[in-house]
């Protein structure tokens, strides 16, 4: 597990490095036009995580590295135990970029408002605004994550991306029918909006735990069909 997230790293550096510069641009790019620093966290963290997942695996598959690995002493499960462990590791580092990048970019915005007449009070750092924007941030991440990697552990990168969209789709339907046709989604909706605007910390750690319950479950079910994967 250890060996392949190092392997991963490795093939990755350069990368990582190119993807934080262009995030960093963009998230800039974004937070003037929309005077706040609370969009920099999920657009650099959402950039760099997805765009470092797929291609790492895009990486493998091009190169045949998937057949070179099976013929090393790796186990598949510590081949996909690694690489989910690498995305997570990735994921987290890319969040923590993206606040140390909000509080910089916070931090400059604010000095030279008075001087460009930019309105400051939007990139102002609110600690519970960035506390909702990187749970956020991480729910999306492990969804993303936990939607891909099981359709990419079976049948391979080429093949996923032909399903991922509609696997989208289809989960987007269902729980939105489920939530309003359901006598309990009204129920639902109010006791979410409840529990946000009144226990917003409390909130916040609900959420990371299902992100957490939902990137572990994708994990163990990309861990079981990567076993069974032929190539």
């Amino acid at each position: 597990m250890n060996a392949v997230m190092w392997s991963d790293f490795i093939t990755c550096k350069q990368m990582l490095k190119t993807q934080l510069l262009i995030s960093a641009i963009i998230a800039l790019a974004v937070s003037l036009p929309t005077g706040t620093v609370n969009v920099i966290c999920p657009t650099v963290a959402v950039s760099m995580a997805v765009s470092t997942a797929v291609s790492v695996v895009a990486l493998d598959e091009r190169n045949g590295w998937e057949g070179f690995r099976a013929c090393m002493p790796l186990s598949r499960a510590d081949i996909m135990r690694g690489r989910m462990g690498f995305i997570a590791l990735v994921s987290v580092v890319a969040v923590l970029m993206g606040l140390l990048l909000s509080f910089v970019i916070g931090a400059v915005m604010q000095a030279v408002a008075p001087t460009f007449n930019i309105d400051p009070e939007g990139f102002a750092i609110s600690g519970l605004d960035l506390l909702f924007t990187v749970c956020a941030t991480l729910c999306v991440l492990a969804l993303s994550v936990g939607v891909t990697m099981p359709l990419v552990a079976r049948y391979g990168m080429s093949n996923a991306m032909r399903f991922v969209g509609l696997v989208w789709v289809a989960l987007f339907i269902v729980v939105f029918v489920a939530v309003d046709s359901s006598p309990f989604g009204p129920v639902l909706v109010e006791a979410l909006d409840t529990l946000i605007s009144g226990y917003p910390v409390v909130a916040c750690g609900c959420a990371l735990l299902v992100a957490v319950l939902i990137y572990v479950a994708s994990a163990a079910i990309s861990t079981k069909l990567y076993q069974t994967r032929e190539f």
